[in-house]
């Protein structure tokens, strides 16, 4: 497997940390870390996509607000 991971240009830091603790562990299965802060880069060759996405939540949020921001995403 390999992990092509996104974020943006101002996460590059933290994003690269990520690639260097995933390939440190050494995991069996992993044969290669890919991090990119552009979208085109990031899904070359990518057979399979899992998208995570957050944002800053308020005090109280429903579950149903929760997945009505993120319904864009995937249509």
């Amino acid at each position: 497997m390999i992990l092509h991971l996104l974020d943006i240009e101002q996460a590059t830091e933290s994003l690269n940390g990520i690639r260097m603790e995933m390939t440190d562990a050494a995991f069996p299965l992993l044969k290669g870390v890919v991090a990119a802060t552009d979208v085109v880069e990031a899904c070359k060759d990518v057979n399979i996509a899992v998208m995570l996405g957050g944002y800053p939540l308020k005090e109280i949020t429903l579950r149903k607000d929760m997945l009505s921001t993120k319904e864009p995403l995937v249509k």
